[in-house]
């Protein structure tokens, strides 16, 4: 598949400020819906603050069919909640530069088409005392404080890569 997006930024055809209203979208839409059954490619794009020239609008609906198409799979409550997270914390990697927008939209098909897993973890078993709701995001922000104090820190650079790679990122490292 082509990633238009991909494409169109790499050619410099999209500005960064616009892909970053793009890529809010991806994660911010989807908290708007309490499972993925109904949510449709025009609600991420109707929450854009910004006009789109007609090949972004293009570019940026096929994006937005891939996520629906995620939605879809993982429309169950409590997996769609798990891929709200998933999706917020890969726009946080995408922003530091730790996933391309072609490796996104390549996990976001392949989520789609059942060839991926979302990242599940029993943190009660990791972690001792966490506050209710704890997520994929407090894990990543976890492994990355933990690195912080210690960069030597074996586990947490393996549970950091591990999270990484199973959500189409580069290493941190």
């Amino acid at each position: 598949m082509r990633y238009e997006l991909a494409a169109a930024f790499l050619a410099q055809k999209l500005d960064v400020d616009t892909l970053n209203e793009i890529v809010s979208q991806l994660a911010y839409a989807p908290l708007l819906y309490d499972n993925g059954d109904t949510i449709e490619a025009d609600d991420f794009a109707a929450g854009l603050q910004i006009e789109l020239a007609d090949e972004a609008r293009d570019a940026a609906g096929k994006l937005y069919d891939l996520a629906v198409r995620a939605c879809r799979r993982w429309s169950g409550e409590a997996e769609y909640e798990l891929l709200q997270d998933c999706l917020a914390l890969q726009a946080d990697l995408w922003r530091a530069g730790s996933l391309s927008i072609g490796d996104w939209m390549r996990w976001l098909e392949r989520a789609g088409d059942g060839l991926v897993e979302l990242p599940k973890y029993d943190f009660e078993t990791l972690f001792a005392d966490l506050p209710e709701g704890f997520s994929i995001h407090d894990f990543h922000d976890q492994l990355l404080y933990l690195l912080e104090e210690r960069p030597d820190h074996e586990w947490a650079a393996r549970e950091r890569d591990a999270l990484y790679e199973r959500l189409g990122a580069r290493s941190g490292a």
